[in-house]
């Protein structure tokens, strides 16, 4: 049997979707964000082809020193059989071409495994928490104006490049073309929270392609807490997503109380140079599970 590597297009979306959906067994759709991963690195994302059948999808993102790869998934019937090694090789291959020092991932039970193998090591956990839309929860909607010495504000173009210097903090390295990426979507789905020189201590965006949040980054409680009311005011009655890293405990307290429920755990890993161990301490919910 032939097997070939290939770079994924936008033609093959349909097709992707229907994969991932299968191997993840999942009814969500993945084409916005394939969308949106395939203009951050249209040499990133790949195809395994096998007799000219798609069997297997996987991705990966360079920010700098840092590539994150994701959305690895292998059709059912081609399981067990090196696709997904394949595809791995050959995303660490772009990632080593695009200069990327560290790789990063999240990893199901089922793929840990795979990525120990290729020199992959736990650094942390992530947990994706979900709150149904009749839920009920301690925080207000208006409780951001509650909080002591933080100011809520939209976001402006202006604001870009601060908003990336402080995510920076947090992923790793600069990654200011996946936040202006977001940013650029609904500017009213983004606050920035600032004490009272003017200084960012969190920003926070609802994702306009789906039910999730992130990035969402803070550097004290009462800033997550506040631009997390901020949130589910503005989201109203809607089923919302995170995934909160396991380094950071408030994030899990904090979305405990406000009624939100961990439906599952992945492994964060890494291969090449250490990133700063207490990075994700402030990352309150990632992006997704594709750009950490």
């Amino acid at each position: 049997m032939a097997q070939t590597i290939r770079v994924m297009t936008e033609a093959d979306f349909p097709a992707v979707d229907y994969l991932l959906q299968v191997a993840y067994a999942s009814s969500r759709t993945y084409v916005g964000r394939l969308r949106r991963q395939l203009a951050l690195q249209p040499d990133g994302w790949l195809i395994a082809e096998r007799d000219g059948a798609m069997v297997g999808v996987g991705g990966i993102t360079a920010m700098g020193s840092v590539g994150y790869i994701g959305l690895v998934g292998t059709a059912p019937a081609a399981q067990r059989q090196g696709i997904a090694t394949a595809l791995m090789r050959a995303l660490m291959a772009v990632g080593e071409g695009a200069g990327c020092t560290c790789l990063l991932l999240d990893a199901s039970n089922a793929g840990k495994p795979l990525y120990e193998r290729l020199g992959f090591e736990t650094v942390d956990t992530v947990t994706v928490w979900r709150r149904e839309a009749d839920s009920s929860t301690g925080l207000s909607g208006d409780k951001f104006a509650d909080e002591q010495g933080i100011a809520l504000l939209p976001y402006t173009q202006e604001s870009v490049a601060q908003v990336a210097a402080f995510d920076a903090s947090g992923y790793g390295a600069g990654r200011e073309r996946v936040v202006a990426s977001f940013l650029a979507d609904d500017p009213a789905l983004v606050r920035l929270a600032r004490d009272t020189a003017g200084v960012i201590q969190g920003y926070l965006i609802l994702q306009a392609d789906g039910d999730a949040i992130g990035p969402w980054l803070a550097t004290s409680p009462s800033a997550a807490r506040a631009l997390l009311a901020w949130a589910l005011s503005f989201a109203g009655a809607h089923t919302l997503i995170t995934q909160t890293p396991g380094a950071n405990q408030d994030g899990a307290e904090l979305l405990t109380d406000a009624g939100f429920t961990p439906i599952r755990s992945l492994t964060h890993m890494r291969r090449g140079a250490p990133l700063s161990p207490t990075r994700r301490q402030i990352v309150y919910s990632q992006a997704n599970l594709a750009l950490g």
